[in-house]
């Protein structure tokens, strides 16, 4: 049995946080005293996000334009041919919103690849968001991403973990192998447990090549 893979989106797949770009191109540094309360887990992400973007005055094809700017990793395409070769089930996991997700797969021809993440739509100029997986016994995040890694790896199947953030910890933790780097890396070398650090996918694609290499196909 094949591992699933869950990535983290934003800061991971891409190469900046998309909601960052669009808080900053039309709310100014407004937005940043409100995340700052988030990372200090004094409030929650659906109530972050409901605060930062109700400094957002745009429609959707104002933020469609300016989400498809956003670049994505650079070896993050080939990461994708990989899993597909070797059979791995690659899914997108994100504390952020489907609206510019399928946005950029779109852009980028990747939009077969499944994601889970929160939900933005629009009413003109009015913004409406709805948080797909709290789990208030587990984390402060809209969308649990330890929840996902349960309900979707197979029972007995392994489950690989790629991500950056404070939302990828309990996802992480529930994982198998993990490839980290900025804040999830801090949290986890805080805390003796393992991962592999990397910086682009370039560095997740070799590794994965690197143990199937040494130890064979990784399966169960």
């Amino acid at each position: 049995m094949k591992p699933v893979v869950f990535c983290d989106f934003d800061g991971t797949v891409t190469a900046e946080d998309v909601q960052h770009v669009i808080l900053n191109h039309y709310a100014g540094d407004a937005w940043i005293p409100v995340n700052e309360a988030w990372r200090r887990f004094e409030i929650t992400t659906e109530e972050r996000c409901r605060r930062q973007w109700a400094l957002v005055h745009a429609t959707e094809s104002d933020l469609a334009q300016l989400a498809a700017q956003v670049p994505l990793d650079p070896g993050f395409r080939d990461f994708v041919t990989f899993c597909h070769e070797q059979g791995y089930d690659l899914r997108i996991v994100s504390d952020g919103f489907d609206f510019y997700i399928r946005r950029l797969l779109e852009v980028h021809g990747l939009s077969r690849i499944p994601f889970y993440a929160n939900h933005l739509s629009f009413q003109g100029c009015h913004i409406a968001l709805s948080f797909s997986r709290p789990n208030p016994g587990c984390c402060t995040f809209g969308n649990c991403k330890r929840l996902l890694v349960e309900e979707l790896r197979p029972p007995g199947g392994r489950a690989i973990y790629v991500g950056d953030g404070l939302s990828d910890r309990c996802g992480a933790e529930a994982a198998d192998l993990v490839f980290a780097k900025g804040l999830l890396a801090g949290y986890l070398e805080q805390r003796g447990l393992p991962f592999h650090p990397f910086r682009r996918f370039g560095d997740v694609t070799a590794a994965l090549q690197g143990l199937e290499r040494r130890d064979g196909p990784i399966q169960q």
